[in-house]
């Protein structure tokens, strides 16, 4: 077993906050200049004539950066050219590379005018800027921004924020499905008021103890609830169970390409895998074959369009 390290002396203690003040200097001198040059490779467009490749790509292949990263760096490189004084300001530690990261993601939406603009702003405001919270830096921006739009262009933008609310979902890790979505502020309201009332209406009949005895969080209320309202539209209001309402069914469709569909010799229709399979946690496998509605879905070379039938394991 390693020796655990014992607390650390004075004399070490101020060694290491000296260690620790090096190293974070030199990751947001390095930050920097990685942006920097990022921004000259991009505009020469080098790396596609060396590499034959993308810049994305590049920075995937042969920097191992995620899409994430490789957005933020590529939005970084392209829009601090229109703002040379915020990037002199982050280049001599006034600002972060968090608050420069969170500037550029409220700018993505806005031209070249407008980010000139608010660097002049952010030029005149060093000294607040170098005495304030780091986080009100943000909030400092978005008043900035507003500022400098027109009231026109703020109702327009409301506007096109209530027509592009989404939801998306996609498989997590540890067989799970996440959620991710946005609603203008109305709408947001009116969703998380329903979840409330019924998460409120669940903590009665059901209470608010986990499993393990802890108590459940107001997100973890608030997931019960939204599964309840979902399970309640699908089986048509809920059927009263002792445990209160049944959950729907769960449902799986399969979409399959119909010239690929071939008969055994046993008589079964199967159709072959192209790529690896996914794995199935043992709960979601046992509520899939107990109590599943499967439907495959049929494509002519096409997207499939229609829905062939339903088969139920449990039947």
């Amino acid at each position: 077993m390693a020796p655990v390290d014992s607390a650390p002396t004075m004399t070490e203690g101020v060694d290491l906050i000296a260690a620790f003040t090096a190293a974070a200097a030199a990751r947001h001198a390095a930050e920097v200049e990685v942006v920097r040059t990022l921004g000259r490779l991009a505009r020469a467009g080098v790396i596609e004539d060396l590499e034959a490749l993308p810049i994305d790509v590049y920075l995937a292949v042969h920097q191992h950066f995620t899409s994430a990263e490789r957005n933020m760096l590529l939005d970084a490189a392209d829009m601090l050219v229109d703002m040379p004084a915020t990037t002199v300001l982050w280049a001599r530690g006034v600002l972060s590379g968090s608050q420069v990261r969170g500037m550029l993601t409220r700018l993505r939406r806005y031209g070249r005018g407008l980010r000139e603009e608010l660097d002049g702003m952010i030029a005149a405001s060093e000294e607040v800027i170098g005495l304030a919270d780091p986080d009100r830096f943000t909030s400092m921006v978005d008043e900035a921004i507003l500022d400098l739009r027109s009231p026109e262009s703020v109702a327009d933008e409301e506007d096109r924020t209530a027509e592009q609310a989404y939801l998306a979902g996609r498989a997590g890790d540890a067989d799970t499905v996440e959620l991710h979505g946005e609603y203008d502020p109305p709408t947001g309201a009116m969703v998380l008021n329903a979840i409330d009332a019924r998460a409120a209406i669940d903590t009665q009949r059901m209470g608010d103890r986990r499993p393990d005895g802890r108590t459940m969080t107001r997100a973890q209320r608030r997931a019960r609830a939204l599964a309840g309202i979902c399970s309640d539209s699908l089986d048509g209001g809920g059927v009263e169970n002792r445990n209160g309402r049944e959950r729907a069914r769960p449902l799986m469709v399969v979409h399959v390409q119909a010239d690929q569909v071939t008969e055994s010799v046993a008589g079964h229709l199967e159709v072959p895998v192209p790529s690896f399979l996914p794995t199935v946690a043992a709960r979601t496998l046992e509520a899939l074959a107990a109590d599943a509605e499967v439907r495959d879905v049929a494509a002519f070379g096409r997207p499939p369009t229609a829905t062939d039938h339903s088969w139920s394991p449990g039947s």
